[in-house]
């Protein structure tokens, strides 16, 4: 008998009752699957896994059906693991138990080694057997602690389907409704979790167009202010368009070919000057938060959480380190000729990652950018 028959069975056995799951992976074909044999009745599944890797093969039909299921308001889709804060216990949720229960009494319970997945589900040689006695209040017992101790993620699900087969807007603000019930739980009004601009927490309360103080990070809510800075205005926008921050501050994001253009500058500077012509200046203005072509450009590096320039230490770590490291190495160990090729190698093809990356992110970030929380922002004639 194949999984997905003796599941089958186990609801139409136990047809009344809340139903709890536990499984340590799952994909869009099990969610659809799941969502065909629940109609009507609430589930709340716990997933331990649920890196975007394992979304990435599906098909419409089923992502379409899955997110159905996602955005259903008596469905409950959470994740757990042992986040970085945690030095003990358990690192993963890798059970697989389908719980039925009914006032907060267990019914029923079925344990096996089965995952939500199409394979799991049809494909695999796998086993589900009934839970009984003492088995199913500690199969229940378990299977509610991870649930209480999980992080909503069905928007997140629906984001990685999404970005696969081109799901449209409509279908997955479906499920961001229940971002914003989470949200108003957490003591905010209509808006949306959102990544945090400012790098120092998973996600951010957005809400009439404003960031607020709410975070969210693993699950838990908390607080964190931020100045009000509208930093929407670090998006990636044409040249010479300017916007104000709610703080009176112009930000305006340099071109690429600004930016490629301080960058040539950058080395022809480098090898006129001999580098040491070059490193006096750098060191004199990197408390300004500028490199020499950069002063030349008009562009300054500004830190993303509170827009000041990024100061001396943290240019020096970002041009000397992490931009330029592979030539100071190769300057360095210049008598060891067999390491010149792969070094220089190295070095051009990091600087050819760091344009890449630049030129697809929306606010013109480079990998040390990145690092550092750092952009590049053109300094106003005025």
């Amino acid at each position: 008998m194949r999984v997905s028959e003796r599941i089958e069975r186990f609801l139409s056995d136990y047809p009344k009752g809340r139903l709890l799951v536990v499984v340590g992976y799952a994909s869009p074909a099990g969610l659809a699957w799941l969502d065909l044999q629940t109609v009507g009745r609430p589930v709340s599944l716990l997933i331990g896994d649920t890196r975007s890797r394992y979304w990435s093969n599906l098909s419409h039909d089923d992502a379409r059906r899955a997110v159905d299921f996602l955005s259903r308001t008596d469905v409950k889709v959470r994740n757990w693991y042992r986040t970085k804060r945690a030095k003990e216990g358990p690192s993963m949720a890798h059970m697989k138990a389908w719980v039925v229960e009914s006032e907060g009494v267990p019914v029923a319970a079925l344990v096996g080694s089965a995952n939500l997945t199409k394979n799991g589900l049809e494909a695999n040689v796998e086993i589900m057997v009934e839970a009984t006695g003492d088995d199913l209040i500690r199969t229940w017992g378990e299977v509610r602690g991870l649930h209480e101790k999980g992080w909503d993620c069905a928007e997140r699900l629906a984001g990685y389907m999404a970005d696969s087969v081109h799901l449209g807007q409509r279908e997955i603000e479906n499920v961001g409704g229940k971002a914003e019930s989470t949200g108003r739980e957490a003591g905010v009004g209509r808006g949306s979790w959102q990544s945090d601009p400012t790098g120092r927490n998973q996600y951010r309360w957005r809400e009439g167009g404003r960031w607020t103080p709410h975070v969210a990070n693993d699950g838990v809510t908390s607080a964190d202010p931020t100045s009000n800075l509208d930093l929407d205005t670090l998006s990636r926008q044409p040249a010479g368009r300017t916007e104000k921050t709610s703080t009176n501050r112009v930000l305006e994001l340099p071109s690429s070919k600004r930016r490629l253009a301080a960058f040539v500058v950058e080395y022809v500077l480098i090898f006129v000057t001999l580098i040491i012509g070059w490193l006096i200046w750098s060191l004199a203005v990197y408390s300004q938060g500028k490199t020499p072509a950069k002063q030349i450009f008009r562009m300054r590096v500004i830190r993303i959480d509170d827009l000041s320039a990024a100061g001396g230490c943290r240019m020096f770590f970002r041009e000397i380190i992490l931009k330029y490291g592979l030539w100071l190495t190769f300057f360095i160990t210049a008598p060891l000729f067999y390491l010149a090729p792969v070094l220089v190698g190295l070095a051009f093809l990091w600087m050819l990652i760091g344009w890449v990356v630049l030129q697809g992110d929306r606010r013109g970030q480079t990998p040390w950018d990145k690092m550092l929380g750092t952009v590049v922002v053109t300094i106003p004639r005025n």
